[in-house]
């Protein structure tokens, strides 16, 4: 909206309609090469790194996405979509970012395990993912122009579904006594298992309050509880982000034994 183009190559590039600049900050920038480049609606500048995962520019600072923080692959080969769904594609497959987290394996295995190349998204939410292995090969030793057969080139529409999982608490305890230590675990289920089950995501609150990051994790230990009344909720989402419209919920009382036990 300002103005403004960027290019990524061996440097990232600034065109303000006069005068070129090379962006030399944050300093992963100056030390290898950017292969994808994307600009949201809301201005926010997503620059892949051959080597370094992601890097986002948004309210005039810098912010970092590795396979630490979930992203798939170090190596960026496309990136598109729009406010809270954008999409990943890396050498270890496609990832998808809700805004805050990341979904490490957005599309299917037999998508995963095929697509190397571009992504892009369309206005009606399909994803566009190519496989480039034939053409990234050429210009390995001993590999001949004749042996890259064609069918290594393709391109595949994902259509995501829209049909949410379902949440269920499996172990809980409704009275509790002080210190106020406990477990709780949960599941969920995908009705068609488009997502496996060890790919669900789950987040959590207590008592209408704010929601933890979605992750995979199963369980939660609390510590610590003040005596009271709680409510837990835990929701589920599959990898396309379709969420659980009515979370699992569960009511227990932290207190002293006696309290704890009438």
């Amino acid at each position: 909206d300002d103005g403004l183009l960027w290019f990524c190559g061996e440097e990232l590039r600034l065109y303000d309609g006069r005068v070129w600049l090379t962006v030399l900050e944050p300093d992963i920038l100056s030390r290898g090469w950017t292969d994808a480049i994307h600009t949201t609606a809301h201005g926010d500048l997503w620059v892949g790194t051959r080597t370094h995962g992601v890097l986002r520019y948004a309210d005039a600072k810098w912010s970092q996405y590795t396979r630490a923080h979930g992203l798939a692959g170090n190596r960026i080969f496309g990136i598109s979509g729009e406010g809270d769904s954008l999409w990943v594609s890396t050498n270890e497959g496609v990832s998808r970012f809700d805004g805050s987290s990341w979904v490490t394996r957005a599309l299917p295995a037999e998508i995963e395990s095929a697509s190397s190349g571009l992504l892009q998204v369309d206005r009606q939410g399909n994803v566009w993912v190519s496989s480039q292995t034939g053409f990234r090969n050429r210009v390995k030793p001993g590999i001949s122009p004749a042996a890259l057969a064609e069918k290594e080139i393709w391109t595949i529409r994902y259509q995501p579904d829209r049909s949410a999982p379902e949440t269920e608490i499996t172990l809980g305890t409704d009275r509790i006594s002080r210190p106020g230590n406990t477990v709780f675990a949960w599941r969920g289920f995908d009705r068609f298992k488009d997502t496996p089950d060890d790919e669900l995501q789950f987040a959590w609150r207590l008592n209408g309050g704010a929601w933890s990051a979605f992750d995979t994790q199963t369980f939660n230990l609390f510590r610590n509880l003040e005596d009271g009344r709680y409510r837990l909720d835990v929701v589920a989402r599959d990898r396309d982000l379709n969420t659980d419209a009515t979370p699992a919920s569960f009511e227990f009382r932290v207190g002293p034994m006696s309290q704890a036990s009438r």
